[in-house]
């Protein structure tokens, strides 16, 4: 086994990288270390990583990553704070998502069986014209087939999310600011 690579973060900082090649596969761990002194903790790191790294554990902390949960919570987040459907904005909370797939339902069957025409606002089979309430509380009409266009757009917001965050789980390592980088999510 040979030590290839220790990389302190900080040098004020306790985390420790160690990057070891053992049985021709490069491993690597993240631990926890007090810095006391002038680069004497770096040079025990390697000893201990050259000769054994289960060495290391007794000696070092683990540090905790990013864990699923925490993707899985930042995922839940960004679906059920809404989408912009045909520019305006729409809330898209479980319950939410619950009433629009329940209309979905409704105006394809509206539009297969009832033969419901674009511009026919009560293709709903209640009183007056069927509209939809925004994040502002103001009042939407929508026909049929764009109360399926908006459902099928939920769902597409639902699902980039649910596969922008299985890719993010898939990454290694997992960047500490997956949360806030916009060009990991949709």
């Amino acid at each position: 086994m040979q030590v290839t690579e220790i990389h302190f973060t900080d040098e004020t900082e306790t985390r420790v990288e160690v990057t070891f090649t053992q049985d021709g596969a490069e491993r690597s761990g993240s631990w926890a270390w007090p810095i006391r002194d002038d680069g004497k903790a770096e040079a025990v790191a390697a000893f201990l990583a050259a000769q054994d790294p289960a060495l290391l554990k007794p000696a070092l902390k683990p540090v905790p990553g990013v864990t699923n949960d925490q993707i899985n919570a930042a995922r839940d987040r960004r679906i059920d704070a809404g989408i912009t459907f045909n520019g305006v904005l729409f809330q898209t909370r479980p319950e939410d998502r619950e009433n629009i797939q329940g209309a979905y339902s409704r105006a394809q069957s509206a539009i297969l069986i009832d033969g419901a025409q674009p511009g026919d606002f009560t293709w709903h089979g209640g009183p007056g014209d069927f509209e939809w309430i925004a994040a502002d509380d103001s009042r939407v009409k929508m026909d049929a087939q764009t109360m399926m266009a908006f459902g099928e757009a939920v769902l597409d917001h639902k699902a980039a999310h649910i596969f922008a965050a299985n890719a993010i789980k898939a990454m290694d390592p997992i960047p500490d600011d997956f949360d806030e980088v916009a060009a990991y999510w949709p």
